[in-house]
């Protein structure tokens, strides 16, 4: 078997036969989000399917604290941007990433130890298959933060837990252990974090070895039987509460608080 490796200052891209692993490589700050990452994620998944040279993709975090924990929250100021319409695009590019690997023609498999929150959460969803080790934890922190999600993010949490536990995810923003998210569907297996290497080995042999188009097809059918229609008034309605939420006051104090390690004073302005 032969590998090549490229490093980047905060990701890395391994290559094994046909198994590829992208590593967020940002240990010492739990491998956060930034923009800059997020945007070498999607054009690093794009390459590799426009390239057919991967049937499996591994995607895991650096270390053993944390799968990610979220997007950048210093970065959110940042990148907050009000279009003429009164949408807003905050994201970081995050939905673009993630559809990448939701679009990529083979499974992608997320690895997960440690913190897994906030858009490392959304990441871990994004994947098609998610292996958990017993240390992982999963929690979904806007409320806490003044922030909204936008539709097609949301969707994706509905999608794998169902309205009323998404609900329960966001709204209290609670902790769910592992145990807990193999019972939910967020997760497909847990194992001990001694065991999560040689589980992740064992489940992409098997994909490897299967069809590459059923695969692809396969995947693409069941994506688009779980999509849910959206009606135009919807959109506007909550592009309009997203408006709100990113020129809020609250967005400014949650951020404030998070960076300042204590806790949010929301006025509800």
């Amino acid at each position: 078997m032969s590998s090549a490796g490229t490093k980047t200052a905060s990701l890395l891209l391994e290559q094994a036969d046909s198994v590829a692993t992208l590593t967020l490589n940002r240990p010492q700050a739990r491998n956060t989000l930034t923009p800059a990452l997020i945007e070498e994620l999607r054009e690093k998944v794009t390459d590799l399917a426009k390239r057919e040279i991967c049937r499996v993709l591994i995607i895991r975090g650096a270390g053993d604290k944390a799968f990610s924990a979220g997007f950048d929250i210093g970065a959110i100021g940042r990148t907050r941007e009000v279009a003429s319409d009164g949408s807003v695009r905050a994201d970081g590019g995050l939905d673009a990433a993630f559809r990448a690997i939701e679009d990529a023609p083979f499974p992608v498999v997320a690895a997960i130890r440690g913190h897994c929150i906030g858009g490392g959460f959304e990441l871990a969803l994004a994947c098609d298959l998610r292996i958990v080790a017993e240390d992982a934890g999963f929690r979904m922190p806007p409320a806490q933060l003044g922030w909204v999600y936008g539709l097609s993010n949301l969707s994706r949490f509905v999608s794998v837990l169902g309205a009323s536990r998404a609900r329960q995810v966001f709204l209290l923003g609670e902790t769910i252990d592992a145990r807990t998210a193999l019972d939910w569907g967020i997760a497909h297996a847990v194992c001990a974090p001694s065991e999560l290497d040689n589980r992740v080995t064992e489940i992409t042999a098997r994909l490897s070895e299967a069809a590459p188009i059923a695969l692809g097809g396969l995947k693409h059918g069941i994506a688009a039987l779980a999509r849910a229609t959206v009606s135009s008034e919807d959109l506007a309605l909550h592009a309009e509460w997203r408006r709100r939420a990113f020129m809020s006051a609250d967005l400014a104090e949650g951020r404030a608080a998070f960076l300042e390690r204590r806790k949010p004073r929301f006025s509800g302005r």
